[in-house]
């Protein structure tokens, strides 16, 4: 099993759950952050889906 983290800052809970040995194999957040960087520390991937390329839709 392998998980995905979402993110949106500083990432330490990212760090905490990679430190704890948990299988994070990816970190998505909606924009650059702190974490993204922390996710290439991992050797995780790190993905940005910005806001505006899903549109308005997405809320509703």
């Amino acid at each position: 099993m392998s998980l995905a983290v979402l993110v949106s800052g500083t990432g330490s809970i990212l760090d905490a759950m990679v430190s704890a040995g948990l299988p994070v194999a990816l970190v998505v957040s909606d924009r650059p952050c702190p974490a993204i960087g922390m996710a290439a520390d991992h050797d995780v991937e790190a993905v940005v889906v910005h806001r505006d390329s899903y549109g308005d839709d997405f809320d509703r």
